[in-house]
């Protein structure tokens, strides 16, 4: 890396302790009831719960099931399993880890994109620490399940430098081979890293480097690669039931929505407060953030208008003001955010989301890179402004901090976490609201409160309560209320015919609606025990054996069951029936 490489050490080691920082408390907190429970636990995930094995590697391969194909996000579970047994508080230090190296990433590539430059090393280290201790980055890296933004942003970085380093000089094409290396790796992250042959000619442009012909054949092979990932995430999306819930949506809407959502993105990178997971659409009403959304997109396309296109054809000095470089820089930080957002824009039409904190987790490199060749410019200023700016930015760090270990405050658990995005994304978002539901059922077992937040949550998405509607009929009959049970299982058949899901989970939600009439010897005969047959220790059916015989009086055979299932009953990816540890010990 040439001279200075001390330097440069040791500035990467502070961005480092500066990036994980305000993440590390994250070693005291469990999991959340959104895809965790799916991804890493013994009773849904049993090959990733087994650690690194030739079983487990296999399935990482092959696994279509959750929307999303990454087999080195799950060998990265296996090794937690391996490792640490599987402890949150490890699997959380991992992502806070692995976050932390990202940063010391951003900082070298950013330095070397700046190399010999006034104040490199200062602006680079700079530019990383916003990005890295930035609100946004939270739900990335504080939320297990969405490990794969931040590993695939790993070796999408390893990828970058090995690029700009291949740029003439010695070792030209063994650069490029690593480089297409590490962008192949990134997509086994998370296939949203298909972007890379475009990131790339994007810094290319920015350094107006002649591309030798180890890059051309690089830019080949990884657009052939980038496009067959595309295909395989659209493919697994399919398989997974990814894209059943925007299926009615019209295309004119998800392109509206993509535009409000960038001018959020954009609102939230300079203002973050009011961040939630899982703020979802609203169709066919518009999104609630719709007018800010435009009008912040709305200027961001005019700023292109005015600077980014002088610049693109070469006519910096249109842009007046700054320097003709700091406004390439702009626009390729611009462009990089844009054309990494754009698999995930929900153009293509996946989940629930309308926009999510996430989706930035890799675009927002852009905003340190126009903020870069902002240092680059500053740097030629006189001392006292520089010193002036300086201060500015250490004090924007020192906030964004802040802000940061609010924003992970609010991930330590199930409640505080889904009481949050209520107030933020409206009492209409069903995830929400059914996420909590499940934690009330889990803890305390008020089935009241159960009932009304799923009752609330099925107006406003059945596609977003389909899931555990089975629990909603549970709920309801355990409060006895059989007459909106019997409405809200012929609500759940038409959700598993339009979905063309198979109809198992509403036979088990019809026996225990029968339960309640008093038709017992049915149940056991011709439904429950037609159900238990795929899985005998499946944790509703024991779940709901021992609640039949409690209902019968029977509490020594409730308790049989019950304690089948602790013992061995494998929960559903929201349920792990701990109040029932309350009950056997009565």
């Amino acid at each position: 890396m040439g001279g200075g490489k001390k330097s440069v050490c040791v500035f990467a080691l502070v961005v480092f302790l500066l990036g994980v920082l305000p993440f590390v408390r994250t070693a005291d907190y469990g999991l959340v009831n959104c895809d965790d429970y799916e991804y890493v636990t013994v009773e849904n995930a049993p090959l990733v719960a087994g650690g690194v094995s030739w079983a487990g590697v296999k399935y990482a391969a092959r696994d279509l099931s959750h929307g999303i194909w990454m087999p080195l996000t799950w060998a990265s579970y296996m090794v937690d399993f391996s490792l640490f047994g599987g402890r949150p508080g490890a699997m959380h230090l991992h992502s806070v880890v692995l976050h932390g190296v990202n940063s010391a990433l951003v900082f070298l590539l950013l330095w070397l994109m700046m190399r010999g430059r006034v104040g490199a090393l200062f602006w680079g280290a700079l530019c990383a620490v916003l990005w890295s201790i930035h609100p946004l980055r939270v739900e990335s890296v504080a939320w297990v399940a969405s490990r794969k933004d931040v590993l695939s942003f790993l070796f999408e970085l390893l990828a970058l430098i090995c690029w700009v380093r291949g740029n003439g000089g010695p070792g030209t094409r063994r650069f490029a081979a690593a480089s297409l290396g590490f962008f192949v790796l990134a997509t086994m992250a998370k296939p949203s890293a298909m972007t890379f042959p475009l990131l790339a000619l994007v810094l290319d442009w920015l350094h107006g480097v002649r591309r030798t012909e180890a890059k051309k054949v690089m830019l080949a092979v990884g657009g052939a690669w980038g496009i067959g990932i595309a295909v395989l995430a659209a493919y697994a999306q399919k398989v997974g039931g990814a894209t059943t819930a925007s299926a009615d949506i019209p295309l004119w809407w998800k392109c509206a929505n993509a535009c409000a959502a960038f001018g959020m993105y954009l609102k939230n990178t300079v203002w973050p407060i009011d961040l939630a997971p899982q703020c979802l659409r609203r169709w066919p009403d518009m999104p609630r953030f719709w007018w800010q959304g435009v009008v912040l997109s709305g200027l961001a396309a005019l700023c292109v208008l005015k600077w980014a296109v002088p610049v693109w054809r070469h006519r910096e000095d249109a842009c007046g003001g700054w320097p003709a470089g700091a406004w390439r820089w702009a626009t390729a930080g611009l462009l990089w955010f844009i054309v990494a957002w754009g698999p995930m824009s929900g153009v293509s039409g996946f989940g629930l989301h309308a926009f999510a904190d996430r989706f930035t987790y890799i675009p927002a490199f852009g905003i340190s890179l126009a903020l870069a060749g902002a240092g680059c410019a500053i740097g030629r200023c006189s001392a006292a402004m520089r010193r002036v700016v300086s201060g500015v930015g250490v004090l924007g760090c020192i906030a964004l901090g802040c802000a940061t270990w609010r924003q992970v405050g609010f991930w330590q658990g199930e409640e505080a976490l889904w009481s949050h995005t209520l107030e933020v994304d409206g009492e209409q978002n069903a995830y929400a609201l059914r996420s909590l539901a499940t934690y009330y059922f889990e803890n305390g077992h008020d089935v009241r409160k159960v009932n009304d937040l799923l009752g609330r949550a099925l107006e406003s998405c059945e596609d977003a309560v389909g899931p555990a509607v089975l629990l909603y009929v549970v709920s309801l009959c355990e409060d006895r209320r059989s007459d909106e049970a019997i409405k809200v299982l012929s609500r759940l058949r038409k959700w598993h015919d339009r979905q063309e899901r198979k109809s198992g989970q509403w036979n088990v939600a019809k026996a225990v609606w029968m339960a309640t009439q008093g038709n017992m010897k049915s149940i056991s005969l011709e439904i429950l025990d037609s159900a238990e047959k795929g899985r005998p220790d499946l944790g509703m059916l024991l779940y709901l054996r021992g609640l039949f015989a409690r209902w019968r009086g029977d509490e020594a055979e409730a308790k049989r069951y019950w304690r089948r299932l602790l013992e061995h009953g494998h929960g559903d990816p929201f349920l792990k029936f701990s109040f029932v540890k309350e009950w056997v010990a009565e």
